[in-house]
Protein backbone atom coordinates (compact mmCIF):
# COMPACT_ATOMS: atom_id res chain seq x y z
CA UNK A 1 0.00 0.00 0.00
CA UNK A 2 2.99 2.31 0.51
CA UNK A 3 4.16 1.96 -3.09
CA UNK A 4 3.08 4.86 -5.36
CA UNK A 5 0.62 3.97 -8.14
CA UNK A 6 3.14 4.65 -10.90
CA UNK A 7 5.67 2.32 -9.28
CA UNK A 8 3.32 -0.67 -9.06
CA UNK A 9 4.44 -3.48 -11.35
CA UNK A 10 3.26 -7.01 -12.14
CA UNK A 11 -0.26 -5.96 -11.19
CA UNK A 12 -2.05 -9.22 -12.11
CA UNK A 13 0.40 -11.17 -9.90
CA UNK A 14 -0.26 -8.87 -6.94
CA UNK A 15 -4.00 -8.94 -7.45
CA UNK A 16 -4.01 -12.73 -7.71
CA UNK A 17 -2.24 -13.22 -4.37
CA UNK A 18 -4.50 -10.62 -2.76
CA UNK A 19 -7.51 -12.58 -4.02
CA UNK A 20 -6.18 -15.73 -2.35
CA UNK A 21 -5.57 -13.77 0.86
CA UNK A 22 -9.09 -12.31 0.73
CA UNK A 23 -10.57 -15.81 0.57
CA UNK A 24 -8.59 -16.91 3.64
CA UNK A 25 -9.64 -13.80 5.59
CA UNK A 26 -13.31 -14.36 4.73
CA UNK A 27 -13.13 -17.99 5.85
CA UNK A 28 -11.43 -16.94 9.09
CA UNK A 29 -14.04 -14.20 9.66
CA UNK A 30 -11.19 -11.71 10.05
CA UNK A 31 -11.94 -8.16 11.23
CA UNK A 32 -13.63 -5.99 8.61
CA UNK A 33 -10.75 -3.51 8.66
CA UNK A 34 -8.33 -6.21 7.51
CA UNK A 35 -10.62 -7.38 4.70
CA UNK A 36 -11.15 -3.77 3.56
CA UNK A 37 -7.40 -3.19 3.49
CA UNK A 38 -6.94 -6.14 1.10
CA UNK A 39 -9.86 -4.96 -1.04
CA UNK A 40 -8.36 -1.45 -1.37
CA UNK A 41 -4.98 -2.96 -2.30
CA UNK A 42 -6.62 -5.16 -4.96
CA UNK A 43 -8.41 -2.17 -6.50
CA UNK A 44 -5.03 -0.51 -7.09
CA UNK A 45 -3.90 -3.45 -9.26
CA UNK A 46 -5.71 -2.99 -12.56
CA UNK A 47 -6.18 -5.92 -14.95
CA UNK A 48 -5.71 -5.75 -18.70
CA UNK A 49 -7.51 -7.84 -21.30
CA UNK A 50 -4.34 -8.94 -23.08
CA UNK A 51 -0.67 -9.20 -22.18
CA UNK A 52 2.49 -10.08 -24.16
CA UNK A 53 2.52 -13.61 -22.72
CA UNK A 54 -0.58 -15.79 -22.60
CA UNK A 55 0.20 -16.88 -19.04
CA UNK A 56 -0.32 -13.28 -17.88
CA UNK A 57 -3.70 -13.10 -19.64
CA UNK A 58 -4.75 -16.43 -18.13
CA UNK A 59 -3.73 -15.11 -14.71
CA UNK A 60 -5.95 -12.06 -15.18
CA UNK A 61 -8.86 -14.35 -16.14
CA UNK A 62 -8.23 -16.39 -12.98
CA UNK A 63 -8.37 -13.21 -10.89
CA UNK A 64 -11.77 -12.33 -12.34
CA UNK A 65 -13.07 -15.83 -11.61
CA UNK A 66 -11.86 -15.64 -8.00
CA UNK A 67 -13.46 -12.22 -7.50
CA UNK A 68 -16.79 -12.79 -9.26
CA UNK A 69 -19.84 -13.56 -7.15
CA UNK A 70 -21.98 -16.64 -7.69
CA UNK A 71 -24.36 -16.06 -10.58
CA UNK A 72 -24.32 -15.07 -14.24
CA UNK A 73 -21.16 -12.96 -13.93
CA UNK A 74 -19.31 -15.86 -12.36
CA UNK A 75 -20.32 -18.23 -15.18
CA UNK A 76 -19.22 -15.66 -17.75
CA UNK A 77 -15.77 -15.24 -16.20
CA UNK A 78 -15.40 -19.00 -15.85
CA UNK A 79 -16.25 -19.43 -19.54
CA UNK A 80 -13.67 -16.79 -20.51
CA UNK A 81 -11.00 -18.70 -18.60
CA UNK A 82 -11.98 -22.04 -20.13
CA UNK A 83 -12.14 -20.64 -23.68
CA UNK A 84 -8.73 -18.99 -23.37
CA UNK A 85 -7.21 -22.20 -22.00
CA UNK A 86 -8.75 -24.24 -24.81
CA UNK A 87 -7.25 -21.87 -27.39
CA UNK A 88 -3.80 -22.06 -25.78
CA UNK A 89 -3.39 -25.82 -25.44
CA UNK A 90 -1.79 -27.97 -28.11
CA UNK A 91 -3.55 -31.12 -29.20
CA UNK A 92 -1.30 -33.07 -26.80
CA UNK A 93 -1.99 -30.78 -23.83
CA UNK A 94 0.98 -28.37 -23.74
CA UNK A 95 0.35 -24.72 -22.85
CA UNK A 96 1.17 -22.22 -25.60
CA UNK A 97 2.59 -19.10 -23.96
CA UNK A 98 3.07 -17.33 -27.31
CA UNK A 99 1.54 -16.25 -29.71
CA UNK A 100 -1.96 -15.34 -28.52
CA UNK A 101 -3.49 -16.71 -31.74
CA UNK A 102 -1.57 -19.95 -32.21
CA UNK A 103 -3.94 -21.28 -34.86
CA UNK A 104 -2.69 -18.56 -37.24
CA UNK A 105 0.98 -19.53 -36.89
CA UNK A 106 2.93 -22.74 -37.39
CA UNK A 107 5.36 -21.98 -34.58
CA UNK A 108 4.38 -21.87 -30.92
CA UNK A 109 6.39 -21.35 -27.72
CA UNK A 110 5.70 -23.75 -24.84
CA UNK A 111 8.18 -22.96 -22.04
CA UNK A 112 7.80 -25.54 -19.31
CA UNK A 113 7.76 -23.08 -16.40
CA UNK A 114 4.69 -21.38 -17.83
CA UNK A 115 3.00 -24.67 -18.63
CA UNK A 116 3.33 -25.33 -14.89
CA UNK A 117 1.84 -21.92 -14.13
CA UNK A 118 -1.12 -22.56 -16.44
CA UNK A 119 -1.55 -25.98 -14.83
CA UNK A 120 -1.69 -24.38 -11.36
CA UNK A 121 -4.23 -21.77 -12.49
CA UNK A 122 -6.39 -24.43 -14.12
CA UNK A 123 -6.35 -26.60 -11.01
CA UNK A 124 -7.09 -23.56 -8.83
CA UNK A 125 -10.08 -22.44 -10.91
CA UNK A 126 -11.37 -26.04 -11.02
CA UNK A 127 -11.18 -26.23 -7.21
CA UNK A 128 -12.71 -22.79 -6.75
CA UNK A 129 -15.65 -23.39 -9.10
CA UNK A 130 -16.12 -27.16 -8.76
CA UNK A 131 -15.87 -27.46 -12.56
CA UNK A 132 -15.21 -31.15 -13.34
CA UNK A 133 -14.25 -30.41 -16.97
CA UNK A 134 -11.47 -28.07 -15.82
CA UNK A 135 -10.30 -30.68 -13.31
CA UNK A 136 -9.99 -33.19 -16.16
CA UNK A 137 -8.16 -30.57 -18.23
CA UNK A 138 -5.73 -30.05 -15.35
CA UNK A 139 -5.09 -33.81 -15.16
CA UNK A 140 -4.36 -33.80 -18.89
CA UNK A 141 -1.88 -30.94 -18.45
CA UNK A 142 -0.28 -32.77 -15.52
CA UNK A 143 0.17 -35.89 -17.65
CA UNK A 144 1.96 -33.70 -20.23
CA UNK A 145 4.29 -32.43 -17.51
CA UNK A 146 4.96 -35.98 -16.29
CA UNK A 147 6.19 -36.88 -19.78
CA UNK A 148 9.02 -34.38 -19.22
CA UNK A 149 9.93 -35.46 -15.68
CA UNK A 150 13.21 -37.32 -15.15
CA UNK A 151 11.88 -39.52 -12.35
CA UNK A 152 13.76 -37.57 -9.67
CA UNK A 153 13.78 -33.83 -9.01
CA UNK A 154 13.80 -32.10 -12.41
CA UNK A 155 10.94 -31.52 -14.83
CA UNK A 156 12.39 -30.62 -18.18
CA UNK A 157 14.42 -27.49 -18.74
CA UNK A 158 12.99 -25.93 -21.86
CA UNK A 159 12.25 -22.29 -22.73
CA UNK A 160 12.64 -19.23 -20.54
CA UNK A 161 12.67 -19.42 -16.73
CA UNK A 162 14.40 -22.79 -17.06
CA UNK A 163 14.20 -24.87 -13.86
CA UNK A 164 13.11 -21.65 -12.16
CA UNK A 165 11.72 -21.50 -8.64
CA UNK A 166 8.64 -19.76 -10.03
CA UNK A 167 7.66 -22.66 -12.30
CA UNK A 168 8.66 -25.23 -9.67
CA UNK A 169 6.37 -23.54 -7.14
CA UNK A 170 3.42 -23.53 -9.56
CA UNK A 171 3.93 -27.24 -10.26
CA UNK A 172 4.25 -28.05 -6.54
CA UNK A 173 1.11 -26.06 -5.66
CA UNK A 174 -0.89 -27.82 -8.39
CA UNK A 175 0.27 -31.21 -7.08
CA UNK A 176 -0.70 -30.29 -3.53
CA UNK A 177 -4.13 -29.08 -4.69
CA UNK A 178 -4.77 -32.35 -6.50
CA UNK A 179 -4.06 -34.46 -3.41
CA UNK A 180 -3.78 -38.26 -3.65
CA UNK A 181 -1.93 -40.92 -1.69
CA UNK A 182 1.85 -41.12 -1.32
CA UNK A 183 2.17 -43.92 -3.90
CA UNK A 184 0.52 -41.81 -6.59
CA UNK A 185 2.89 -40.79 -9.40
CA UNK A 186 2.20 -37.05 -8.94
CA UNK A 187 3.05 -37.35 -5.24
CA UNK A 188 6.34 -39.04 -6.20
CA UNK A 189 7.10 -36.07 -8.45
CA UNK A 190 6.33 -33.68 -5.59
CA UNK A 191 8.64 -35.61 -3.26
CA UNK A 192 11.47 -35.47 -5.83
CA UNK A 193 10.97 -31.75 -6.28
CA UNK A 194 11.09 -31.15 -2.51
CA UNK A 195 14.35 -33.12 -2.23
CA UNK A 196 15.89 -30.86 -4.86
CA UNK A 197 14.65 -27.75 -3.07
CA UNK A 198 16.51 -28.86 0.05
CA UNK A 199 19.70 -28.75 -2.04
CA UNK A 200 18.80 -25.24 -3.27
CA UNK A 201 18.25 -23.76 0.20
CA UNK A 202 20.65 -21.01 1.21
CA UNK A 203 21.97 -20.29 4.70
CA UNK A 204 19.53 -17.37 5.02
CA UNK A 205 16.58 -19.71 4.35
CA UNK A 206 15.80 -18.51 0.83
CA UNK A 207 15.75 -20.96 -2.05
CA UNK A 208 18.02 -20.18 -5.00
CA UNK A 209 16.12 -19.06 -8.09
CA UNK A 210 17.53 -22.05 -10.01
CA UNK A 211 19.46 -25.19 -8.96
CA UNK A 212 22.74 -23.47 -9.89
CA UNK A 213 21.85 -19.97 -8.73
CA UNK A 214 22.52 -18.84 -12.32
CA UNK A 215 20.74 -18.82 -15.66
CA UNK A 216 17.75 -16.77 -14.60
CA UNK A 217 16.28 -13.73 -16.36
CA UNK A 218 16.85 -10.21 -15.06
CA UNK A 219 13.19 -9.80 -14.10
CA UNK A 220 13.50 -12.59 -11.52
CA UNK A 221 14.23 -11.44 -7.95
CA UNK A 222 15.19 -13.66 -5.02
CA UNK A 223 12.82 -12.31 -2.35
CA UNK A 224 9.89 -11.85 -4.75
CA UNK A 225 10.00 -15.39 -6.12
CA UNK A 226 10.51 -16.91 -2.66
CA UNK A 227 7.50 -14.91 -1.45
CA UNK A 228 5.43 -16.16 -4.40
CA UNK A 229 6.44 -19.77 -3.68
CA UNK A 230 5.64 -19.44 0.02
CA UNK A 231 2.27 -17.82 -0.71
CA UNK A 232 0.86 -20.26 -3.24
CA UNK A 233 2.16 -23.36 -1.44
CA UNK A 234 0.71 -22.13 1.88
CA UNK A 235 -2.61 -21.42 0.22
CA UNK A 236 -2.66 -24.79 -1.57
CA UNK A 237 -2.01 -26.63 1.71
CA UNK A 238 -4.79 -24.59 3.34
CA UNK A 239 -7.26 -25.13 0.50
CA UNK A 240 -6.72 -28.85 -0.10
CA UNK A 241 -8.04 -29.66 3.40
CA UNK A 242 -11.46 -28.34 2.38
CA UNK A 243 -12.01 -30.43 -0.76
CA UNK A 244 -12.85 -34.09 -1.38
CA UNK A 245 -10.15 -36.58 -2.31
CA UNK A 246 -9.49 -36.73 -6.08
CA UNK A 247 -10.41 -39.63 -8.30
CA UNK A 248 -7.36 -41.89 -8.72
CA UNK A 249 -6.05 -41.91 -12.27
CA UNK A 250 -3.82 -44.36 -14.09
CA UNK A 251 -0.80 -42.41 -15.30
CA UNK A 252 0.68 -43.28 -18.66
CA UNK A 253 4.01 -45.13 -18.64
CA UNK A 254 6.33 -45.92 -21.53
CA UNK A 255 7.29 -49.26 -23.01
CA UNK A 256 9.23 -47.96 -26.02
CA UNK A 257 12.63 -46.27 -26.04
CA UNK A 258 11.30 -43.13 -27.71
CA UNK A 259 8.12 -41.13 -27.72
CA UNK A 260 6.96 -37.83 -29.23
CA UNK A 261 5.55 -35.95 -26.26
CA UNK A 262 4.10 -33.08 -28.29
CA UNK A 263 4.45 -32.97 -32.06
CA UNK A 264 3.51 -29.32 -32.46
CA UNK A 265 5.78 -28.22 -29.64
CA UNK A 266 8.52 -30.49 -31.01
CA UNK A 267 9.34 -32.14 -27.68
CA UNK A 268 10.63 -35.72 -27.66
CA UNK A 269 11.33 -38.25 -24.90
CA UNK A 270 14.09 -40.79 -25.65
CA UNK A 271 15.22 -43.53 -23.29
CA UNK A 272 13.82 -44.13 -19.79
CA UNK A 273 14.33 -42.66 -16.33
CA UNK A 274 15.86 -45.92 -15.00
CA UNK A 275 18.70 -45.60 -17.57
CA UNK A 276 19.52 -42.88 -20.09
CA UNK A 277 16.76 -40.32 -20.47
CA UNK A 278 17.12 -37.66 -23.16
CA UNK A 279 14.47 -34.95 -23.38
CA UNK A 280 15.12 -33.50 -26.81
CA UNK A 281 13.77 -30.51 -28.66
CA UNK A 282 13.23 -31.63 -32.25
CA UNK A 283 11.80 -28.98 -34.58
CA UNK A 284 12.45 -25.93 -32.38
CA UNK A 285 10.20 -23.03 -31.37
CA UNK A 286 10.14 -19.26 -31.97
CA UNK A 287 11.85 -17.32 -29.15
CA UNK A 288 9.61 -15.03 -27.12
CA UNK A 289 12.33 -12.38 -27.17
CA UNK A 290 13.97 -11.73 -30.56
CA UNK A 291 16.82 -9.40 -29.70
CA UNK A 292 19.56 -7.78 -31.80
CA UNK A 293 22.21 -8.10 -29.08
CA UNK A 294 21.30 -11.38 -27.36
CA UNK A 295 21.28 -14.86 -28.93
CA UNK A 296 18.34 -16.88 -27.58
CA UNK A 297 19.04 -20.63 -27.65
CA UNK A 298 16.56 -21.79 -24.99
CA UNK A 299 13.84 -22.58 -27.57
CA UNK A 300 16.11 -24.15 -30.18
CA UNK A 301 15.59 -27.50 -31.88
CA UNK A 302 18.03 -30.33 -32.47
CA UNK A 303 19.36 -30.27 -28.89
CA UNK A 304 18.84 -31.94 -25.51
CA UNK A 305 17.24 -29.68 -22.93
CA UNK A 306 17.60 -32.36 -20.24
CA UNK A 307 19.83 -35.45 -20.28
CA UNK A 308 20.11 -37.77 -17.27
CA UNK A 309 21.43 -41.15 -16.19
CA UNK A 310 19.08 -42.71 -13.61
CA UNK A 311 17.92 -39.22 -12.71
CA UNK A 312 21.43 -37.74 -12.46
CA UNK A 313 21.79 -34.75 -14.83
CA UNK A 314 24.56 -35.01 -17.44
CA UNK A 315 23.91 -31.95 -19.63
CA UNK A 316 22.65 -28.43 -18.84
CA UNK A 317 19.67 -26.77 -20.51
CA UNK A 318 20.39 -24.27 -23.32
CA UNK A 319 21.01 -20.64 -22.45
CA UNK A 320 20.76 -17.08 -23.77
CA UNK A 321 24.08 -15.38 -24.62
CA UNK A 322 25.17 -11.85 -25.49
CA UNK A 323 26.20 -11.71 -29.15
CA UNK A 324 29.53 -10.04 -28.30
CA UNK A 325 30.31 -12.87 -25.84
CA UNK A 326 29.32 -15.46 -28.42
CA UNK A 327 31.85 -14.08 -30.90
CA UNK A 328 34.52 -14.15 -28.20
CA UNK A 329 33.62 -17.65 -26.93
CA UNK A 330 31.61 -19.67 -29.48
CA UNK A 331 31.51 -22.62 -27.06
CA UNK A 332 28.85 -20.67 -25.12
CA UNK A 333 26.37 -21.69 -27.84
CA UNK A 334 26.36 -25.25 -26.52
CA UNK A 335 24.57 -27.68 -28.84
CA UNK A 336 23.33 -25.05 -31.32
CA UNK A 337 25.41 -24.81 -34.55
CA UNK A 338 26.05 -21.11 -35.29
CA UNK A 339 26.79 -19.93 -38.85
CA UNK A 340 28.14 -16.57 -39.97
CA UNK A 341 26.82 -15.71 -43.43
CA UNK A 342 27.64 -12.32 -44.97
CA UNK A 343 28.31 -10.92 -41.51
CA UNK A 344 24.97 -12.11 -40.08
CA UNK A 345 24.47 -14.88 -37.52
CA UNK A 346 22.24 -17.82 -38.37
CA UNK A 347 21.48 -20.91 -36.30
CA UNK A 348 20.68 -24.50 -37.17
CA UNK A 349 17.94 -24.73 -34.57
CA UNK A 350 14.79 -24.92 -36.69
CA UNK A 351 14.03 -28.22 -38.43
CA UNK A 352 11.22 -28.85 -40.88
CA UNK A 353 11.55 -32.66 -41.15
CA UNK A 354 11.41 -34.83 -38.00
CA UNK A 355 11.44 -38.62 -37.75
CA UNK A 356 11.81 -40.71 -34.58
CA UNK A 357 12.65 -44.42 -34.55
CA UNK A 358 12.99 -47.06 -31.81
CA UNK A 359 15.89 -49.38 -32.65
CA UNK A 360 16.21 -52.10 -30.00
CA UNK A 361 17.67 -50.22 -27.06
CA UNK A 362 18.60 -47.14 -29.09
CA UNK A 363 16.49 -44.16 -29.99
CA UNK A 364 17.17 -42.46 -33.34
CA UNK A 365 16.03 -38.92 -34.13
CA UNK A 366 16.49 -37.63 -37.69
CA UNK A 367 16.13 -33.95 -38.60
CA UNK A 368 16.42 -31.81 -41.72
CA UNK A 369 16.16 -28.07 -42.20
CA UNK A 370 17.72 -24.72 -43.08
CA UNK A 371 19.49 -22.08 -40.95
CA UNK A 372 17.38 -19.19 -39.69
CA UNK A 373 18.42 -15.77 -38.29
CA UNK A 374 19.65 -16.06 -34.72
CA UNK A 375 19.36 -12.36 -33.86
CA UNK A 376 17.19 -9.53 -35.08
CA UNK A 377 18.94 -7.20 -37.55
CA UNK A 378 19.97 -3.85 -36.09
CA UNK A 379 17.80 -0.97 -37.40
CA UNK A 380 19.90 1.17 -39.74
CA UNK A 381 17.64 3.79 -41.29
CA UNK A 382 16.08 6.64 -39.32
CA UNK A 383 12.60 5.22 -39.95
CA UNK A 384 13.45 1.74 -38.73
CA UNK A 385 15.12 3.17 -35.60
CA UNK A 386 12.01 5.25 -34.90
CA UNK A 387 9.77 2.18 -35.29
CA UNK A 388 12.02 0.16 -32.98
CA UNK A 389 11.87 2.91 -30.34
CA UNK A 390 8.06 3.17 -30.57
CA UNK A 391 7.77 -0.63 -30.40
CA UNK A 392 9.79 -0.70 -27.19
CA UNK A 393 8.08 2.23 -25.48
CA UNK A 394 4.45 1.98 -26.69
CA UNK A 395 3.90 -1.60 -27.87
CA UNK A 396 5.94 -3.47 -25.22
CA UNK A 397 8.08 -5.04 -27.95
CA UNK A 398 5.16 -6.64 -29.81
CA UNK A 399 6.71 -5.99 -33.24
CA UNK A 400 9.98 -7.58 -32.16
CA UNK A 401 8.25 -10.70 -30.86
CA UNK A 402 6.23 -10.91 -34.06
CA UNK A 403 9.44 -10.80 -36.10
CA UNK A 404 10.48 -14.08 -34.45
CA UNK A 405 7.47 -15.74 -36.09
CA UNK A 406 8.46 -14.44 -39.54
CA UNK A 407 12.14 -15.43 -39.72
CA UNK A 408 13.05 -16.48 -43.26
CA UNK A 409 15.11 -19.68 -43.59
CA UNK A 410 18.33 -19.57 -45.61
CA UNK A 411 17.31 -21.99 -48.36
CA UNK A 412 20.79 -22.00 -49.89
CA UNK A 413 22.00 -24.22 -47.04
CA UNK A 414 20.53 -27.63 -46.27
CA UNK A 415 21.44 -29.47 -43.07
CA UNK A 416 20.67 -32.94 -41.77
CA UNK A 417 21.16 -34.20 -38.23
CA UNK A 418 20.97 -37.66 -36.68
CA UNK A 419 20.87 -38.24 -32.92
CA UNK A 420 21.35 -41.67 -31.35
CA UNK A 421 20.68 -42.27 -27.65
CA UNK A 422 21.64 -45.55 -25.96
CA UNK A 423 19.07 -46.53 -23.34
CA UNK A 424 21.08 -49.00 -21.24
CA UNK A 425 24.30 -47.05 -20.90
CA UNK A 426 24.94 -43.29 -20.99
CA UNK A 427 26.09 -42.66 -24.54
CA UNK A 428 24.87 -40.33 -27.28
CA UNK A 429 26.01 -39.70 -30.84
CA UNK A 430 25.18 -36.68 -32.97
CA UNK A 431 26.01 -36.46 -36.68
CA UNK A 432 25.40 -33.47 -38.91
CA UNK A 433 25.94 -32.77 -42.61
CA UNK A 434 25.73 -29.34 -44.19
CA UNK A 435 25.46 -28.64 -47.93
CA UNK A 436 25.91 -25.05 -49.10
CA UNK A 437 24.78 -23.80 -52.50
CA UNK A 438 25.75 -20.21 -51.73
CA UNK A 439 28.26 -18.32 -53.84
CA UNK A 440 30.15 -17.08 -50.81
CA UNK A 441 31.87 -19.01 -48.00
CA UNK A 442 30.08 -19.77 -44.73
CA UNK A 443 31.78 -19.91 -41.31
CA UNK A 444 30.70 -22.46 -38.72
CA UNK A 445 31.67 -20.76 -35.46
CA UNK A 446 31.36 -23.80 -33.18
CA UNK A 447 32.03 -27.15 -34.92
CA UNK A 448 30.91 -30.16 -32.87
CA UNK A 449 29.46 -27.79 -30.28
CA UNK A 450 27.82 -29.26 -27.18
CA UNK A 451 27.47 -28.70 -23.43
CA UNK A 452 27.94 -31.01 -20.44
CA UNK A 453 28.21 -30.75 -16.66
CA UNK A 454 31.52 -30.98 -14.83
CA UNK A 455 30.08 -33.55 -12.41
CA UNK A 456 30.17 -36.15 -13.84
CA UNK A 457 32.39 -35.39 -16.81
CA UNK A 458 32.13 -37.65 -19.87
CA UNK A 459 34.79 -40.36 -19.82
CA UNK A 460 34.80 -40.37 -23.63
CA UNK A 461 34.48 -37.31 -25.88
CA UNK A 462 35.30 -37.74 -29.56
CA UNK A 463 34.80 -35.49 -32.58
CA UNK A 464 35.05 -36.34 -36.27
CA UNK A 465 34.76 -33.92 -39.13
CA UNK A 466 35.38 -33.53 -42.82
CA UNK A 467 35.34 -30.38 -44.92
CA UNK A 468 34.57 -31.39 -48.48
CA UNK A 469 37.41 -33.66 -49.65
CA UNK A 470 40.21 -31.36 -48.52
CA UNK A 471 40.76 -31.97 -44.82
CA UNK A 472 39.59 -34.15 -41.96
CA UNK A 473 40.22 -34.72 -38.28
CA UNK A 474 39.35 -37.49 -35.87
CA UNK A 475 39.44 -38.15 -32.15
CA UNK A 476 40.16 -34.59 -31.01
CA UNK A 477 42.24 -34.66 -27.78
CA UNK A 478 41.16 -32.73 -24.69
CA UNK A 479 43.45 -29.85 -25.63
CA UNK A 480 41.69 -29.47 -28.97
CA UNK A 481 38.47 -28.23 -27.44
CA UNK A 482 37.49 -24.65 -26.77
CA UNK A 483 35.73 -24.56 -23.38
CA UNK A 484 33.49 -21.89 -21.83
CA UNK A 485 31.64 -21.83 -18.50
CA UNK A 486 27.92 -21.35 -19.09
CA UNK A 487 25.50 -19.45 -16.87
CA UNK A 488 23.00 -22.30 -17.05
CA UNK A 489 20.29 -23.30 -14.59
CA UNK A 490 22.11 -26.51 -13.58
CA UNK A 491 25.47 -26.24 -11.76
CA UNK A 492 28.82 -26.90 -13.45
CA UNK A 493 27.68 -26.19 -17.02
CA UNK A 494 30.36 -25.92 -19.69
CA UNK A 495 30.17 -25.49 -23.44
CA UNK A 496 32.63 -27.15 -25.85
CA UNK A 497 33.47 -26.73 -29.52
CA UNK A 498 36.33 -26.95 -32.02
CA UNK A 499 37.90 -23.96 -33.75
CA UNK A 500 35.77 -22.31 -36.41
CA UNK A 501 35.67 -23.83 -39.89
CA UNK A 502 35.02 -22.12 -43.22
CA UNK A 503 32.78 -23.97 -45.65
CA UNK A 504 33.71 -22.81 -49.17
CA UNK A 505 31.17 -21.61 -51.71
CA UNK A 506 29.10 -24.55 -52.96
CA UNK A 507 30.90 -26.68 -50.36
CA UNK A 508 29.94 -29.18 -47.69
CA UNK A 509 30.81 -30.13 -44.15
CA UNK A 510 30.20 -33.27 -42.08
CA UNK A 511 30.77 -33.64 -38.37
CA UNK A 512 30.18 -36.26 -35.73
CA UNK A 513 30.25 -36.19 -31.91
CA UNK A 514 30.23 -39.09 -29.48
CA UNK A 515 29.88 -38.70 -25.72
CA UNK A 516 29.92 -41.49 -23.11
CA UNK A 517 29.97 -41.54 -19.31
CA UNK A 518 31.60 -44.27 -17.25
CA UNK A 519 28.62 -45.04 -15.02
CA UNK A 520 27.09 -48.35 -13.96
CA UNK A 521 25.00 -49.77 -16.84
CA UNK A 522 21.56 -51.27 -16.42
CA UNK A 523 20.67 -54.80 -17.64
CA UNK A 524 19.80 -55.16 -21.31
Amino acid sequence: MAVPDKALGHQPFNRFLLSLLAEVLRDAEAPTVEQELVARASNRCHLGNRYPSNNWTLLAHACRVMESQVGQASHRQQARFANALRQWLTQDGGFVDYPCRPQEHKGVATPLAYHHKALFLTRLVAVHTGDDSLALQADRMLQWALHLWDGQGHVGGFGRSTHALFGDACLAASLILRGGDDNDVPKQLLAGLMRRWQEQQREDGFLELTPSGHGWDNYMHLSVYNAWAAAILSWARYRVKRQPAPVSLEWHTYTKACHIVDDRAGLVRMGRDSGTLALWSSRGQPPQSFSSHEAEMRYGGGLPFHLTWQGRPLCPPPTRVLVDDLYQQPALAGWTPILKVNGSLHALNHWTFVELQDRQGKALLMLQGHPIPLVRPQPKSVGSKLIAALDWRLLSGALGRGAALRRCPLKGIVAQMQIRVCVNHPEIQVEMTLESQLREPVTLLNPCGHATLDQPLPSFRQAQWSLGDASSGKGMPAGGWQVADQAAALPGARGYCLSEMVVPANGSLSQGLKLAWQLVPVPE
